[in-house]
């Protein structure tokens, strides 16, 4: 017979064994399966407070990267005009497109931050203007605005835009009409436009974003178009990025005023823009500097013309050699644009279309016998 007393040990000793390591064990066995569940059940880990997704936009983003954390949680999708991640209902809005004066007494312009997309070319007098255009982003003040030309007709076109402007040359006022463009003159709604007091004129004419959704609704414009967008991409992570500072320079006219520049720079993946040269532009609002993701610049032929008043005939439609700047490298290629309606698209040598980087894109169009620089 087991002796009475080494038995009542054994039970003490494996009751002491279960409450130091068995119970332990099985509760951590519960709790790391109850983790797991956690994060296999379907719904059940997005339903979580710490899970809940903090990406936002708010109007134009030039830092893609903030849009792009926890993407694969949300329902956001590129927006037509710029690639910035949005929600569904923010992705295709009806473009607006707007002339921007760009002379010395127009400096700083209003609105430029919140453009997805800015055309430059030459007007007359060896002066550029600007073509700005908003499809998302918003301003309290965008201008000073100025007058049409033809050639911006193409453009305008390719997104079927609402087009702002004051007045404008003879032929591009005819071309309005005959081409049936969503015509936004303020010589025909001055209500949606007033003029600064602390401007001369004819520097002085701005409008808003409250103002332009003001006329798109009066005016019963509220489908979206079905233009085509252009490829984008998310952007190079920074240990991609070069270290060198590439200069963008194209010189549109005689002299530095109108030497458009643009200075990469590595840590936020922009290029920061200079006009005259080596002279920073900043955005009106922030005083920060102006800055994009993307820079094109699109060679066309030779000034067609100079008619009345020094204006320029310019032929954009066609095809020809231009360069894409993005994450601090030059892409050699060409542009291509069948007709008036249709996209200008950008393609490098082997004839894939160039993508680009979520963002503000600044496109410069020059005659093919003024220069262009890129210093690495």
């Amino acid at each position: 017979m087991p002796n009475k007393t080494n038995s009542n040990n054994l039970i003490t000793w494996l009751r002491q064994l279960q409450w130091k390591y068995v119970l332990p064990v099985a509760v951590f066995v519960i709790i790391l399966g109850a983790g797991i569940a956690i994060y296999t059940v379907p719904g059940w880990s997005e339903n979580m407070p710490w899970s809940k997704d903090k990406t936002s936009n708010s109007g134009n983003q030039n830092d893609s990267q903030s849009l792009l954390v926890n993407n694969s949680k949300t329902d956001l999708v590129a927006r037509a005009i710029d690639g910035v991640l949005v929600k569904p209902d923010l992705a295709n809005e009806h473009p607006v497109a707007i002339m921007i004066d760009n002379v010395p007494g127009a400096w700083p312009q209003n609105g430029l931050e919140a453009a997805s997309v800015i055309y430059e070319t030459l007007v007359e007098g060896g002066a550029t203007r600007l073509m700005a255009v908003f499809a998302g982003g918003t301003s309290t003040k965008i201008g000073p605005i100025r007058s049409a030309r033809p050639y911006y007709l193409d453009w305008v076109s390719e997104y079927d835009a609402f087009y702002g402007h004051v007045g404008g040359s003879p032929d591009a006022l005819g071309a309005i009409d005959g081409l049936k463009i969503k015509d936004f003159s303020q010589m025909k709604n001055g209500q949606y436009f007033w003029r600064d007091t602390g401007r001369a004129a004819p520097h002085n004419v701005y409008t808003s974003s409250e103002l332009i959704a003001r006329a798109l609704r009066d005016k019963n414009i509220t489908a979206a178009t079905t233009y085509e967008p252009w490829k984008f991409k998310d952007e190079a992570l920074i240990e991609q990025r070069p270290a060198n500072q590439g200069v963008i320079e194209v010189k549109f006219s005689n002299g530095n005023t109108w030497t458009s520049q643009f200075k990469y720079n590595a840590t936020d993946n922009t290029y920061r823009r200079f006009e005259p040269k080596d002279t920073p532009q900043v955005y009106a609002e922030s005083s920060q500097p102006t800055k994009v993701k993307n820079v094109i610049v699109q060679i066309i032929p030779s000034i067609l013309g100079v008619g009345e008043k020094g204006r320029l005939t310019l032929d954009v439609s066609g095809q020809g050699s231009a360069y894409v700047f993005r994450d601090g490298v030059k892409i050699e290629g060409s542009w291509r644009k069948p007709d008036r309606l249709l996209r200008t698209r950008y393609y490098d040598t082997y004839g894939n279309e160039v993508e680009l980087n979520r963002g503000t894109t600044w496109v410069l169009i020059i005659p093919k016998d003024q220069p262009v620089t890129y210093t690495e």
